[in-house]
């Protein structure tokens, strides 16, 4: 008893994330049969005590995830382009939005029905993998 208890907390500690990073509210919007593309947002939260950076999201529903950014350029007009990593300081919220940073979905791998949820894996510098449920919604 008394190797298994100090055996317990140093399995505890190696393996304790040290910047957790909380999604939430994940969603994408609905793509119909003649749709090569859509759009999926979502919020982090990092509860970590240091700067996190998402490097790329995956799923096995679309053969690309891009991570996009919406703004207005100096004349005005606003511009998607790509993005990323996306950082995510301690005690901060990053919503990925319409108008905003989002992700890109590109060319599914099956009919994508309102009401399902996709399964996306979320790559992050510092917390590893963190994998939600994205609800596809008829927005």
């Amino acid at each position: 008893m008394r190797v298994i208890v100090p055996l317990v907390a140093l399995l505890l500690i190696c393996c304790s994330d040290t910047h957790p990073v909380v999604v939430e509210g994940a969603w994408v919007r609905k793509i119909l049969p003649t749709q090569a593309v859509t759009a999926g947002y979502l919020e982090m939260i990092n509860t970590g005590d240091g700067v996190d950076r998402l490097m790329s999201v995956s799923t096995p529903a679309f053969r690309v995830v891009e991570l996009h950014d919406m703004s207005v350029d100096d004349k005005g007009v606003m511009r998607m382009r790509k993005a990323g990593p996306i950082s995510v300081g301690s005690g901060e919220k990053v919503t990925m939005k319409r108008g905003g940073y989002h992700l890109m979905l590109i060319e599914p791998h099956y009919a994508i029905a309102v009401g399902n949820d996709i399964p996306l894996t979320l790559h992050f510098e510092k917390a590893g993998e963190v994998t939600v449920a994205a609800r596809v919604k008829d927005e």
